[in-house]
């Protein structure tokens, strides 16, 4: 550990380094500062744990020094040194939480008594603090066990042998027995929206900080049926899926199944009004080790399953999975939609339909698969029709994201529907609009033109099939897509040869043409003179 010496009288720093075994005392280094402005310095940038100051000082007061250190939250052992037997600077001394008050002359045998005191108190901190520390740890370390455990559980295949679920319940001193029961409580989150920009939306923005609120909802509501070595863990960060894992070894399902009822209808309702977001919530039945892995495969069956839900709580004991055979939607119909640009009508039209399908219990996964692929291959076709590439247009983060949640929900799934439909009738507008398809590619030619470009890779940037963007081209500018480039690139050249001191070899590379063969057979066509011979003429007076 360091110390500072603070005073104004530099004879007196002088004498505490000179008679003073500092060394002998525990103490590394000894910094010194005649004022309190420089030692407020020193403790900014050094790690000072012992002060020993005047306090009559010209610019401010040890009493002062303190005050500031108190304030900043510095953890410092102070020992003032002073001529002054004043009562008032005393008291307050002792108000500021100060070691000691010592009158001068120094005695310096009793000042090193004095410090070693200090010394003693540091220590006695540092201990104090680390106790903290590791009590602190391990209770994080305790936790990160029970999730470690339960994560590396949930990825078997099966359940352990009951000789390695003992070892390992006895390697990570879990208090678990053979014979405990759980309960799986499987949690849903919907906090997707989709913006008037076609863009996918949040109503809690913050993934990290929902992690924890819903963590904290979760304990918060579940408080009175919760041990402390029960879990929540995140199975999806993407889903916003929760496992809670309950130990109810010592509690009855009659009284049990109630209260998990009536707190995951709380639950929802908070997550409600705190993240403006809907939770749908799923009860398993009483497991043992070994029937976990099976609870679980029939909690996300269910899961799975459940398309209206919402907001709901579902019991695993209740389930009866829906048996239905998938009948077709009105395809011809929401073609109709499409050509129309009827874009609400034909979403309204699928919710409908995905609704009524429910309410007559004739909706599950597989039904809702096959309906998303004929929505899908029907919008894909009509994309095809106007000569726009759909599978390079719908793509990316939004559509991925979108198409992952699509299957959880009727909700879900209209909001899929919806991206798909704004994304194909405001693209198809815009290919229609021939201007605005060729300034794009004008544009990116203009840029572009020095790199190899040709009729495929501009058509991809429009989403369009390359033989109907070359028309689509040639049609608004006159020209087609090739002589458009080779345009722009013997422009440039001309450019270059005119202005510059450049070689023909390195202007060719420039605009494009590694072959400088090729290249000024390509300029004499276009000008009818060869590179060099252009630049000569242009340059004559």
């Amino acid at each position: 550990m360091n110390i500072l010496l603070v005073d104004d009288d530099r004879f007196v720093l002088g004498a505490l380094l000179q008679n003073m075994d500092w060394k002998a005392l525990g103490l590394k280094e000894v910094y010194t500062a005649p004022n309190i402005s420089q030692a407020k310095e020193v403790i900014r940038e050094k790690s000072v744990q012992i002060l020993i100051t005047d306090i009559d000082m010209p610019q401010g007061s040890g009493i002062d020094l303190l005050t500031w250190v108190r304030e900043e939250n510095y953890d410092i052992q102070t020992i003032f040194l002073t001529n002054y037997a004043d009562f008032t600077f005393a008291q307050k001394a002792v108000e500021l939480q100060s070691l000691e008050y010592y009158l001068k002359p120094i005695e310096f045998d009793k000042l090193a008594l004095i410090v070693k005191k200090a010394v003693i108190k540091v220590e006695a901190g540092y201990q104090a603090k680390q106790a903290a520390n590791i009590t602190t740890i391990w209770e994080d370390i305790k936790v990160n066990i029970f999730e470690h455990f339960w994560s590396a559980y949930l990825k078997r295949e099966a359940a352990y042998t009951e000789e390695e679920l003992k070892a390992r319940l006895s390697k990570n001193h879990l208090p678990y027995k053979m014979t405990d029961k759980f309960i799986l409580l499987l949690f849903d989150l919907f906090t997707i929206k989709l913006s008037a920009k076609n863009e996918i939306s949040y109503s809690y923005p913050d993934a990290k900080k929902l992690r924890m609120g819903f963590e904290s909802s979760f304990q918060e509501t579940f408080e009175s049926v919760l041990s402390p070595h029960d879990i929540l863990l995140e199975l999806n960060p993407v889903n916003g899926s929760f496992l809670a894992i309950l130990n109810i070894t010592n509690s009855t399902t009659e009284e049990l199944f109630p209260k998990l009822s009536d707190y995951c209808t709380r639950l929802i309702r908070l997550v409600n009004k705190k993240y403006e977001a809907s939770l749908s919530c799923y009860i398993g039945l009483p497991a043992s080790f070994q029937e976990f892995h099976n609870e679980l495969k029939q909690l996300q069956a269910m899961n799975e399953n459940s398309i209206d839900c919402k907001d709901k709580v579902f019991f695993l004991g209740d389930y009866v999975p829906v048996q239905a055979e998938y009948s077709l939607p009105n395809l011809k119909l929401l073609d109709e939609y499409l050509q129309l640009e009827k874009r609400e009508s034909f979403t309204s039209y699928c919710k409908d339909y995905l609704t009524t399908l429910a309410q007559s219990d004739k909706l599950n996964y597989t039904v809702l698969a096959s309906f998303q692929i004929d929505v899908i291959q029907l919008i894909y076709s009509f994309l095809k029709e106007k000569g726009i590439l759909a599978h390079k247009l719908i793509q990316g983060k939004t559509n991925d994201t979108l198409l992952e949640l699509s299957s959880k929900s009727i909700e879900n799934m209209t909001l899929y529907i919806t991206y798909l439909v704004n994304t194909a009738l405001d693209y198809a507008a815009f290919s229609a609009s021939e201007k605005s398809v060729a300034s794009i590619i004008c544009e990116f030619i203009d840029i572009h033109f020095a790199e190899d470009i040709n009729r495929n890779s501009l058509a991809e940037i429009v989403y369009l099939d390359p033989d109907y963007t070359a028309r689509l081209f040639k049609k608004e500018t006159g020209t087609s897509l090739v002589n458009y480039i080779i345009k722009k690139r013997i422009d440039t050249a001309k450019d270059l040869l005119i202005n510059t001191v450049l070689s023909v070899n390195l202007i060719s590379d420039k605009v494009g043409y590694g072959n400088y063969s090729y290249f000024t057979k390509l300029f004499k066509k276009e000008t009818g003179f060869t590179p060099v011979d252009f630049r000569r003429r242009k340059r004559l007076p």
